[in-house]
């Protein structure tokens, strides 16, 4: 029982089937417990009936290393030779006994690298990607099978006996050892990236926005309108660009010009809210834009571990043990406890939301998944997502297949063929590019159907709201050149009109 080449040997006394039901289950028991042990029953007669019923059986229970031998000739009705023979079953195509007394050795048991003759292998798993797809087309051909879908649960509870021979699970995970592993999964966090403070027209845009700045705005323009009907009163002029001036003189504080024994009541009553508007509203404006252009360029970026811990953006993940795999190593690279910090959310949530650039959480992604994102935001330039923890773990990762499945060495040999041919990579750039290709697609047209892109809200540079300012500045300087010229005017038509009219008294 300890040696490379482990055999067991029976000699029953009868070989009727039903007589040998209590030692069968013996051999069943032995053959779970040492699985690669190859198995012998030898009878002294048998019939056809006797080997079909014992090979069946076999094939039942998942016992393939099984030869049968009786000193008859292959049991018939007719004919009997005398000599030795071996028998084993193909379970492939038909079931049916073979006489394999007069072939090569290596025939006696079914070899896990047999032909399967086209058998179908049964996957409880519909292939998820392209990658694995190619990788189990390839097994299927080499081994020259067919495979079909089940549509039972993947549980071992739900599966007969019967199926569970040729049953393979096929789900992708790590940390097995169940079959080749097929792929190092190196896990990293993605955080939001760091974006650049605010524009000035979003300065701009915030103080417009805030309800404080209607008041303000609706004293200041009420102000204006009644310090021109009081000078209009007094002087009979429409003085509007004089009463605007004198009205943001005070907001700004400059009232040196102001000579307060010519005001009028109602001028002087006019200053106590300008000097209110001015001292709270104006300053605070000034102090807010001095504060917002000597702020850093770019807001602090999420990065090391203590970062992501007290940042208030939960961790995402979509699987228990991608949960319990992150928290274990957090925990013990932190001080922390991680568990409330990492939350799981359903698969297609999270690839959802992380394909569309949802900056409102951090995930645990693997490292292809990482660069194809990475890839897709520098394309289009929007903000994204930032590697901050890399290779925060490392796993495994590779195909489960059921326990009891009977060709799991030789599926295993496929798998590693197609690993060191270099197949296996290539597949995966494929799905890299892919993604990416799908990934761009999906935000463009993502793009192209927010409400908020359409808008027209952009934001302008500091340069070009100077640039605006110049403008401004000239066209106020053409105003006022303007209303310089037409008040000199106005000024000597008024004194010639003067002179006239003191050269008309004078005369008469």
């Amino acid at each position: 029982m300890t040696g490379k080449n482990e055999f067991l040997t029976i000699a029953p006394s009868s070989s009727n089937y039903s007589s040998n039901k209590d030692l069968l289950s013996q051999v069943k028991s032995i053959q779970r417990l040492r699985k690669p042990i190859k198995i012998g029953f030898f009878f002294t007669d048998a019939t056809f009936h006797d080997l079909q019923q014992l090979f069946e059986w076999s094939w039942t229970y998942r016992i393939i290393n099984i030869l049968a031998a009786t000193y008859e000739s292959y049991p018939t009705e007719t004919s009997s030779d005398g000599r030795l023979s071996i028998f084993t079953y193909n379970p492939f195509g038909k079931f049916k006994v073979v006489n394999v007394t007069s072939q090569s050795f290596d025939l006696f048991f079914i070899s896990q690298k047999s032909n399967l003759q086209q058998h179908p292998l049964q996957l409880t798993n519909k292939f998820d990607t392209d990658k694995t797809r190619n990788t189990w087309m390839a097994v299927f051909q080499v081994m020259n099978c067919s495979w079909k879908l089940l549509t039972q649960s993947a549980s071992k509870n739900s599966i007969t006996p019967f199926d569970v021979r040729t049953t393979l699970l096929s789900i992708f995970q790590f940390e097995t050892n169940l079959l080749y592993p097929m792929h190092s999964l190196l896990f990293s966090i993605l955080t939001p990236e760091a974006l650049p403070y605010s524009e000035f027209t979003s300065y701009l845009r915030n103080i417009l926005s805030n309800e404080f700045f209607v008041y303000t705005s609706v004293t200041i323009i009420s102000v204006i309108v009644l310090l021109v009907i009081a000078r209009y009163k007094n002087q009979r002029k429409i003085q509007f660009f004089a009463c605007a001036t004198d009205v943001f003189n005070l907001l700004m504080n400059d009232n040196s010009a102001m000579k307060y024994n010519r005001l009028s009541l109602v001028e002087v009553f006019l200053i106590v809210p300008l000097t209110f508007v001015g001292l709270v509203i104006i300053n605070g404006i000034f102090s807010n834009l001095q504060s917002h252009i000597t702020k850093p360029f770019q807001q602090p970026q999420i990065k090391t571990l203590e970062d992501i811990y007290r940042s208030p953006l939960p961790v995402i993940t979509f699987a228990i043990q991608y949960k319990t795999s992150l928290v274990n190593v957090l925990e013990a690279r932190t001080k922390y406890n991680w568990t409330d910090k990492v939350i799981m959310i359903p698969s297609l949530s999270l690839e959802e939301r992380r394909t569309s650039f949802d900056r409102s959480a951090m995930y645990l992604t693997k490292d292809e998944i990482v660069t194809s994102l990475l890839e897709v935001q520098k394309n289009l330039q929007i903000p994204g997502f930032y590697k901050a923890e890399k290779g925060v773990f490392r796993a495994i990762g590779g195909h489960v297949m059921h326990e009891e499945f009977q060709f799991a060495e030789r599926v295993n040999e496929i798998f590693h063929w197609i690993h060191s041919a270099g197949l296996y990579d290539l597949w995966l750039r494929q799905e890299n590019d892919q993604r990416v290709k799908s990934f761009l697609e999906f935000n463009i047209e993502r793009m192209k159907n927010e409400t908020f892109h359409n808008a027209g809200i952009g934001t302008v540079s500091m340069p070009t709201f100077i640039a605006y300012g110049w403008c401004a500045s000239i066209i106020l300087f053409i105003v006022e050149l303007i209303w310089f010229n037409i008040s000199r005017q106005n000024r000597i038509n008024f004194i010639i009109t003067k002179l006239r009219n003191n050269e008309i008294k004078v005369r008469t």
